[in-house]
């Protein structure tokens, strides 16, 4: 089974993403922000393939949790999320999904980033 880790602050956000996840068929590791999802990506590091992270967290942001996530595996599918996405940031590959997030937009943005993978 694949595995996702999902970085929310929102702990009901976090769950209903990991919810539809498990649905689909994955497996989710949840993370509340960048010190849980760098401890728990480093404990998990060979069962995750991808990444949904909440661009805006409580602590350093979702690209600084991607850094950091990516600094320990190059091949990790990054999937942000965001309610506003600031025109400023350069996203580069990383796929995006609007919030408010439905299962069908989680799923469709993480299959067409492992596509693009």
């Amino acid at each position: 089974m694949q595995t996702v880790l999902v970085v929310e602050d929102d702990q009901v956000v976090r769950e209903l993403i990991a919810l539809s996840l498990e649905r689909a068929g994955y497996s989710a590791v949840q993370a509340f922000g960048f010190e849980e999802a760098v401890k728990l990506f480093s404990e998990n590091r060979d069962e995750i393939f991808a990444a949904i992270i909440d661009y805006v967290l409580v602590g350093p942001d979702g690209m600084e949790v991607a850094r950091e996530l990516l600094a320990q595996n190059r091949s990790l599918i990054i999937v942000f999320t965001s309610a506003l996405f600031p025109q400023h940031v350069d996203f580069g590959n990383f796929s995006l999904v609007d919030k408010p997030l439905t299962q069908q937009k989680i799923l469709d943005a993480l299959r067409k980033a492992q596509a693009a993978g």
